[in-house]
Order: C-alpha cells, then sequence, then structure tokens
C-alpha cells in the first residue's frame, strides 16, 4: 500500500503526524540563525587626532591630508572621510566587506607610521576599529586620599604600566586611549635681554631647537 492511500485510510493519524511536523518546523525557524536583511555596512576603522589650540586649516594641512596621501595606498580602502574642526580630526576608513579588519587594522597602523611627523604639541593618533557609532566607555580615575589634588603627573607610568593593560585584556576591547596622559616635556626659559647682548635672534634660537633630534645624553 503506497503512502497516499494509507493516509487516506488513516485520516487522524495523518493530520497528527501533520500537526507534529509542522510544531517541529515552527520550533526550528525561531532558532535558525539566519538574517533575512544582511548588514552590508562597510566595515571601517576611525583616526582620531588631537592638537590643541590649533585652527582647522591648519589640522588638515598638517595632519589629515599627509596622513590620507600614506593612507591611500592601503589595498582594499574603498573611501576616506575626515572631519575637521578646531584642535580635533576624525578620519574615518571604509574598506569592501568582508575584508579582515585586523589584518587592516595593521595596515593602517602601519601606513600612519609612515606618515611625516606630528608636530611637537599634537597628540598620537587614537586608532581603533569600527566608526563613530562604536560603543564607548569611559573610566574616571580619582585620588581618594584626604586632601589629595587631580594632578596625575607621578601616577603617569603606574596607569599606563598597570591600568592600560588590564583593560586591554577584557574581552571585546580593541583600543584604549589614556586621553589624560601627559607626553614628558622640556621647558627651555631664556634671557631676551642677554639674547640681545650676545646678538641672538629667536628665530636663529628656535631652529636651532627644532634640530636638535636626540637630547638624551644631555
Amino acid at each position: 500500500m503506497d503512502l497516499f492511500k494509507l493516509s487516506h485510510a488513516n485520516p487522524v493519524a495523518t493530520v497528527v503526524v501533520f500537526l507534529i511536523v509542522g510544531i517541529m518546523g515552527a520550533a526550528a525557524l525561531v532558532k535558525l540563525p539566519v538574517q533575512l536583511t544582511p548588514n552590508l555596512e562597510r566595515p571601517q576603522i576611525s583616526i582620531i587626532n588631537f592638537w590643541r589650540s590649533a585652527a582647522p586649516a591648519e589640522m588638515e594641512a598638517e595632519l589629515v591630508e599627509p596622513q590620507e596621501d600614506v593612507l591611500q595606498a592601503i589595498p582594499g580602502l574603498e573611501s576616506i572621510h575626515s572631519s575637521v574642526r578646531a584642535g580635533m580630526s576624525i578620519t574615518i576608513l571604509s574598506f569592501q566587506v568582508g575584508a579582515d579588519m585586523q589584518m587592516k587594522l595593521m595596515d593602517v597602523i602601519n601606513a600612519m607610521n609612515q606618515a611625516p611627523p606630528r608636530p611637537r604639541d599634537a597628540e598620537e593618533p587614537m586608532i581603533s576599529l569600527g566608526g563613530l557609532e562604536q560603543p564607548l566607555a569611559t573610566l574616571l580615575i580619582r585620588k581618594t586620599a584626604a586632601g589629595a589634588n587631580g594632578d596625575f603627573t607621578a601616577d603617569q607610568e603606574l596607569i599606563r604600566q598597570t591600568v592600560e593593560p588590564a583593560l586591554r585584556s577584557i574581552p571585546g576591547v580593541t583600543d584604549v586611549g589614556l586621553n589624560s596622559f601627559r607626553e614628558p616635556q622640556l621647558e627651555i626659559v631664556f634671557d631676551p635681554y642677554r639674547m640681545a647682548a650676545l646678538g641672538l635672534q629667536l628665530d636663529s634660537l628656535l631652529a636651532r631647537i627644532r634640530s636638535v633630534g636626540d637630547v638624551s645624553g644631555g
């Protein structure tokens, strides 16, 4: 007896079988990891530059344009979009769908290392996976001792060597930026009257300071 005759001879059993198959199919459909509208947004990498007191024209000429010149050679790069304002610039790099973003992040870091030197008071660029919509978290460190001030100059190396690695080890964290970290600076105080007596010009002094690349030996 074929399946059609068997189901016709047992209508109740046939209905029960169909109900069981329908319930199992509905349950499997709910749990099925299928995305009907897949995400086709371009994978992105963001670069943020900070340069205090710099005008937008200075940011663009001294930081953004030199960086864009070296970034354009990255394979798989589809577009570069930069937004510049006073003291800050944001560059978004968009890549082909399906690109290995960990490798592209390394390509961006290598390209940025080939960019011309930054102005002396410009901060190191912040490079991270994702565009501006990526989730961010801010951690505020505060001293709890009585009478403690907000100066963390003496604690910067402790934060860099202890706090930053601990935050980077958290699963899902792609980058950690220490926004309050201050790079070591050398302050030079000169006597303008003494310079005038010696026949020295301020421009020649500045040129001499800029020409010094390594003062580690004193």
